[in-house]
């Protein structure tokens, strides 16, 4: 998963995300648009309206209410009676970790 600030810009399928790779699956988030897309060989295919931190993105330590941003690998999505869809994010990782 990339969680990027910012990562696209414009309405619609023309908001696509820069960091769809080309080859293989990828989830990118655009925290700012609250969106999330799920990319195949560098074509977003789903958009999603998604939920972020209540003290918006950039997590620096557990606790912040920040959504992290960077690169992560997910877990399996499971059923949330608070959020529908819960997916977790491997957060933080091994370079993240002070």
């Amino acid at each position: 998963m990339c969680a990027v600030q910012g990562c696209a810009s414009g309405q619609g399928w023309a908001r696509r995300p820069q960091a769809c790779t080309k080859r293989g699956t990828a989830v990118v988030v655009n925290t700012a648009l609250r969106t999330l897309w799920l990319c195949e060989r560098g074509q977003p295919t789903k958009e999603y309206v998604v939920a972020i931190g209540t003290q918006g993105a950039g997590k620096t330590k557990e606790g912040d209410r920040r959504t992290p941003l960077g690169r992560y690998v997910l877990g399996a999505p499971r059923r949330s009676d608070e959020f529908f869809t819960f997916i977790p994010v491997g957060y933080p990782t091994a370079e993240q970790i002070d």
